[in-house]
């Protein structure tokens, strides 16, 4: 899974920045959309990262490195550490992490570059949060003719994250499923400029989906 020769394109919008609690963690939801045999590559990466320590698992499964306490994670993925995180949360056909509160994208890029290899027109969705609802965000990327195109929303939230409002509470609030509501709205958003560059992804059910809500 070698990416050396890849050319990245981004297209990425976000809010301003606060300062994020030193406890909290970045979590990543990756789909990926293609043919049969891309479904299973995503069962046979979950069954190997399995495998592994969770620190060792994306390093060792994606890098066919050895297991160490030194892997440079932010060489190869963007974010201070990535741990494998199935179980924890996700969907079983989902590659789920648990990483820095920096999303791990050169991570992203790794994958769509080498799923393109067997589906060119395969689609990466990362739609991602933190543990503490710090802030939430989605990416989605191909690659076309060499490049991997990026179209991504960020929103950093402000408010305390709560399963239930609390009236009488000094702080500001939202509920999680109003920061869900606020992740749909991204996604909208990055999927309809996605889909002006790369009409062709129109009829793929996961992005037409957005098209009509």
């Amino acid at each position: 899974m070698n990416l050396s020769s890849e050319v990245v394109q981004n297209r990425f919008q976000t809010n301003d920045a606060k300062e994020i609690k030193m406890y909290d963690f970045g979590r990543s939801f990756i789909s990926i959309y293609g043919n049969v045999e891309t479904v299973g590559i995503t069962a046979e990466a979950n069954r190997k990262l399995e495998l592994f320590e969770p620190s060792d698992g994306v390093p060792c499964v994606f890098w066919g490195m050895t297991p160490s306490s030194n892997h440079d994670y932010f060489r190869l993925t963007g974010s201070d550490y990535v741990y494998y995180a199935f179980g924890e949360w996700g969907d079983a056909d989902q590659l789920c992490f648990k990483s820095s509160t920096t999303i791990p994208e050169k991570l992203e890029n790794h994958l769509v570059w080498f799923y393109s290899k067997v589906d060119p027109n395969v689609l990466l969705v990362n739609e991602y949060d933190s543990e503490q609802g710090s802030f939430v965000g989605v990416r989605y990327k191909v690659v076309e003719k060499g490049k991997i195109h990026t179209y991504g929303k960020h929103r950093v939230v402000n408010e305390d994250v709560v399963f239930k409002i609390d009236e009488d509470s000094a702080f500001d609030q939202i509920t999680w499923e109003q920061l869900w509501e606020i992740q749909q709205d991204l996604s909208r958003e990055a999927v309809n400029e996605l889909v002006t560059d790369f009409p062709r992804l129109k009829n793929l059910p996961e992005i037409s989906y957005w098209l009509k809500s």
